[in-house]
């Protein structure tokens, strides 16, 4: 019985990398086509992979990739030594420095140290021209306060659940289309109709500032003849200073006055 095969697939024996066997050489013995790290393409036998008796493809006193600009990267040098050895030490066009091997930097896997995809992304954001806009303020305040876990905001929203939907959060061009077919105008703001609920269409509307503050989960409430209203309301209601009211309230102080609850209470009687 014939001494079984050993499978070299993507087995890493000198400079070169076995990709796979070769079934149109291997008729009485095994061939595996191998990359070595110059690039080079080569079919070599098992014996003399197993034995090391062939370590590249015959570049081996030469430097075929340093110099060389694959993406962003330019080659400096072949790495013999330390934790990156048999890499290639690459300097990136934004200066950053980075090791890789040369499969990733000849089949285009490695193109930058990351940052070409950053430029993407910004690039997708901006492409919009509306970065300046306050439309686009209110887009990136409403992903701040659900996602930023440093903005003050945060516990309030994010900290609570609130979440944006998929169809907004990362698409500012969606979120634009909704505002302008739902009413979106300069002097406006966006308001959830449930303050327990996330920012996505159907809950979602377009109001003035005053209008939301009403609506906000930390306002102060007051009751007076089973009418129940925020002191901001309950002074717009009187035309009082709503400074001077929740100044009282803020220090502790008795907010509304005896005399203050007969005067609400004689206006909401109508007398």
């Amino acid at each position: 019985m014939g001494r079984k095969m050993i499978d070299l697939t993507n087995k890493k024996i000198g400079n070169l990398l076995v990709i796979e066997r070769d079934y149109e050489k291997s008729l009485k013995r095994p061939f595996w086509k191998c990359q070595c790290d110059c690039g080079n393409i080569k079919t070599i036998s098992s014996a003399h992979l197993l034995n090391g008796q062939t370590k590249s493809c015959g570049c081996k006193n030469k430097k075929p990739l340093e110099g060389k600009k694959f993406g962003m990267w330019l080659v400096i040098e072949k790495i013999k030594k330390g934790p990156h050895k048999g890499l290639w030490k690459c300097q990136c066009e934004c200066g950053n420095i980075g090791y890789v091997n040369s499969s990733n930097l000849i089949n285009n896997k490695s193109k930058s140290c990351g940052c070409f995809q950053k430029k993407i992304i910004i690039k997708r954001l901006t492409t919009h021209n509306m970065t300046n806009t306050k439309l686009y303020r209110i887009y990136y305040g409403m992903k701040t306060r659900c996602y930023n876990e440093n903005d003050k905001r945060y516990k309030d929203y994010g900290g609570r659940g609130i979440i944006i939907c998929d169809e907004w959060k990362n698409n500012f061009l969606n979120f634009y289309n909704w505002a302008i077919s739902n009413g979106y105008e300069h002097n406006l703001t966006i308001d959830r109709i449930d303050n327990d609920g996330n920012y996505e269409p159907s809950n979602c509307r377009w109001v003035e500032n005053k209008i939301q503050s009403n609506n906000r989960r930390n306002n102060i409430y007051f009751e007076f003849l089973g009418f129940k209203k925020t002191l901001k309301q309950w002074t717009d209601f009187m035309n009082w200073n709503y400074k001077k009211y929740y100044g009282r309230y803020s220090r502790g102080y008795i907010t509304f006055k005896e005399q203050d609850i007969k005067l609400i209470i004689k206006k909401l009687k109508g007398d």
